[in-house]
């Protein structure tokens, strides 16, 4: 008796510890079944963005700052190449490196215009910023007990590679009135720079909630949701801070 309990127990044993990351797969039933533990593929990413910032418009031909761009929002995209490592049944180890792009709008009213025809003229000043960055990260991923679901924390090195801003000035009311000069129209851009005060380092932690979905022998596809706050402003002349929630799709090849 003793005995069958012993050898139930390495049975049990084995089990688990053969259990890999939990991937149903089946070889050829001759053959004993090698589950990969290191992956390597690529992954896509989109988020919604919320810009919280004190950017100020300084109308250089006055002198003076004409308005201050306080809230916007954007579609950062990214795409990395990634590995994982399972270091257990329940935990993996993930990096990767790529290139990311964010993207911002502010809105910002200016003060009403009265027209010779005693209607008012509204226009609001329109910013548009996008950021270029090379960015690493790495992450730590947890199973959630026996599911597929996955828990990760990690953090995004952003280095800045390259910015635009436009400004434009756009009419709000009343619908009749354009912009008159070469090309008449309800706005007008009013500079186009290179963005050269970017902050040259951001670091960004993350969380994600991901699932795997096992499609093939050593092929998985991981949809992902995921929150990040970046430590730092995204300028060094003005105040600058954003947050993203996004998702993201990981295509990774077992090796």
């Amino acid at each position: 008796m003793r005995a069958l309990v012993t050898i139930a127990l390495l049975f049990t044993i084995g089990a688990l510890q053969s259990s890999g990351q939990g991937y149903e797969w089946e070889g050829s039933p001759r053959e004993p079944l090698t589950i990969p533990r290191t992956y390597i593929g690529l992954e896509a990413r989109a988020s919604f963005a919320t810009h919280t910032a004190s950017l100020r418009y300084i109308e250089q031909e006055l002198g003076i700052t004409c308005c201050t761009y306080d809230n916007g929002t954007g579609l950062p995209l990214a795409l990395s190449v990634v590995g994982e490592r399972w270091v257990s049944s329940h935990m993996k180890i993930s990096a990767g490196a790529g290139v990311s792009v964010v993207g911002a709008t502010f809105v910002a009213p200016t003060q009403p215009v009265p027209l010779s025809n005693g209607q008012m003229l509204r226009t609001e000043y329109v910013l548009d910023g996008s950021l270029t960055y090379a960015s690493a990260f790495g992450s730590i991923s947890m199973r959630l007990g026996a599911s597929h679901v996955l828990a990760s924390v990690g953090a995004r090195l952003h280095g800045y590679l390259s910015g635009s801003m436009t400004q434009r000035e756009r009419i709000v009311a009343p619908d009749n009135v354009m912009f008159t000069g070469q090309e008449p129209g309800s706005e007008v851009v009013i500079a186009q720079t290179f963005l050269d005060a970017a902050t040259p380092l951001v670091v960004e932690p993350f969380i994600q909630l991901s699932y795997d979905m096992p499609l093939s022998m050593g092929l998985v596809l991981q949809p992902s949701l995921h929150v990040g706050l970046p430590l730092m402003s995204l300028s060094t002349a003005d105040d600058w801070r954003m947050m993203g929630y996004g998702v993201g799709l990981r295509l990774v090849k077992g090796l």
